[in-house]
């Protein structure tokens, strides 16, 4: 059909849920014919790929961006004894024998600088039965990933290299060893005020919640180095139950929009700050690197009402 009766939808993701999108996908395609096929791209890393390259002609000694080639997965490391394999850039050709057809495109953007994201774009001609299709793709990765389970409760970080064996770490899970309360030596006062900002207010958030407080709370650990900072740190990820915790390095502050995020979709979090004094500025210098710090940290105060935030 014309490709000017043609429309599509488009729904941009962070690159480390790739394999939820994925599994959200395969799921809600079991109800329908389809046919995956594989793509490569010429220009990966320039701009995203969308359904509407794909019907742009080469002309003259410019090389076409799209290439069909064998569908491709890759290894990643998720932390589990086992990889998980995540799709490579692919569409989906999807027929129900109706009058519906529809075309989702999954690829992935990684850009040279900047945030790494999934993109599903589906492309259709426009009816009733297209739009309730195109909705319940969607819905199926929201519910999916609300759910997720592959990240939830670890220690994570983000990491930009492979392993020495190519496996993909988007993230990377952290083994820490448990730190047991007796295995920390801090001061009576210092445990209590432990006790009572980060574990009672865990334990304590419903109820604070419906009084009308904030569900978000930060600490500032200081000292020289070897006092203690990380172990306690340890302490806190080994002793909050459901929690999951972030793990941010002062190199990774560019970051922290994307640490920010991954909150949201695993909360509750600890999202800890390792030396903030090597980042934070004078506040009126504000065309430094600070400037983007104190915005992301006012991002962090506005996170849904699950949060724990240590510096």
């Amino acid at each position: 059909m014309p490709t000017e009766e043609l429309s599509s939808a488009l729904r941009v993701f962070p690159s480390y849920i790739r394999t939820e999108v994925q599994a959200a996908l395969l799921e809600y395609f079991k109800a329908y014919q389809t046919r995956l096929l594989g793509i490569n791209r010429a220009h990966e890393s320039f701009m995203p790929a969308r359904i509407s390259g794909l019907f742009v002609e080469p002309r003259g000694s410019v090389s076409a961006d799209f290439a069909l080639t064998p569908v491709r997965y890759e290894s990643i490391d998720v932390g589990e004894d086992e990889p998980v394999e995540g799709l490579d850039n692919a569409p989906w050709l999807v027929d129900d024998q109706s009058n519906l057809r529809a075309a989702v495109l999954f690829t992935r953007f990684e850009p040279v600088r900047g945030p790494r994201t999934l993109n599903v774009e589906i492309a259709f001609s426009p009816s009733s039965e297209s739009a309730a299709f195109v909705n319940r793709a969607f819905e199926t990765i929201e519910q999916t990933l609300l759910k997720t389970k592959l990240y939830r409760g670890k220690v994570l970080s983000f990491e930009d290299k492979e392993t020495y064996i190519g496996q993909t770490k988007g993230v990377t899970v952290h083994r820490l060893n448990t730190v047991r309360r007796k295995e920390v030596i801090l001061s009576p006062a210092t445990m209590e005020a432990l006790d009572l900002h980060i574990f009672q207010f865990a334990k304590n958030r419903a109820a604070l919640a419906k009084l009308g407080h904030s569900q978000q709370k930060g600490i500032l650990l200081y000292g020289p180095p070897g006092t203690g900072k990380t172990h306690i740190i340890r302490y806190l990820a080994s002793n909050l139950e459901h929690h999951t915790t972030l793990l941010i390095t002062a190199g990774q502050v560019a970051a922290l929009d994307e640490y920010v995020n991954l909150a949201k979709l695993l909360q509750p979090c600890i999202i800890v700050i390792e030396d903030v004094d090597l980042i934070g500025r004078d506040r009126t210098q504000m065309w430094s690197a600070s400037a983007g710090l104190f915005r992301d940290l006012n991002s962090v105060v506005g996170l849904t009402p699950s949060t724990t935030l240590t510096h």
